[in-house]
């Protein structure tokens, strides 16, 4: 099959078909990502909005699955509390320091959940996923007095954790640290597996076989 396609680009080179040139080019290429099975007892999802409840029951899950081996983040998320995903990531921190090994495939990991993916072992990607991270943004409402509280407590810890995640981060994906803020400063969009991988973003793109996402 993948001789057949080959040809057919050759033909096709031959003549200005640049549409259907293009489409036979990405369908090779989809042939020879790898393909990976992912086994259900091991996969947990990270889908939707991170809230404290949900991050809640994600390191429930982790601590079930964590018996029986390695675990299988499936992120489709497009971000959310950052409280509750630095939760997560110390629980994945420590997880590792046990030699638990966390694969993630990331469908879509945006603001809080890119970070995460940024802290998993392996990083996968499909070949149409979508990263994106921004610098973060705080919304406050009230009172002058509740804002001074606000300021001495939660927004130190903002700061504090976003720092550390910032310089894991552009440690983790070889870039330097006034790059990765630069890119984030102006909201970071990395669309398509291969750019991702390009970018130090992901590890490998692959096929995910017979699985639902």
């Amino acid at each position: 099959m993948l001789i057949y396609f080959l040809v057919l680009l050759i033909i096709i080179s031959l003549f200005n078909y640049d549409d259907i040139k293009q489409n036979l080019i990405n369908k090779y290429k989809y042939m020879t990502y790898r393909r990976v099975n992912l086994f259900f007892d091991n996969n947990i999802f990270i889908k939707g909005e991170i809230t404290k409840s949900s991050i809640n029951n994600t390191i429930n899950e982790i601590h079930k699955i964590a018996k029986n081996g390695n675990i299988n983040f499936i992120i489709d998320s497009h971000g959310g509390d950052l409280i509750a995903g630095y939760n997560l990531i110390i629980e994945m921190l420590e997880m590792q320091e046990k030699l638990l090994v966390i694969n993630c495939y990331a469908i879509k990991a945006k603001s809080t959940a890119f970070t995460i993916f940024q802290y998993c072992d392996n990083r996968y990607v499909i070949p149409n996923s979508i990263l994106f991270q921004h610098n973060i943004s705080i919304k406050f409402q009230g009172s002058f007095e509740d804002f001074e509280d606000f300021y001495e407590t939660r927004f130190k810890q903002y700061r504090l954790i976003t720092n550390m995640f910032n310089k894991d981060v552009s440690n983790k994906i070889k870039m330097k640290y006034q790059d990765f803020m630069r890119k984030i400063w102006n909201d970071w969009t990395i669309t398509g597996g291969e750019d991702i991988v390009k970018n130090n973003l992901a590890d490998e793109v692959v096929v995910i076989k017979d699985f639902e996402l």
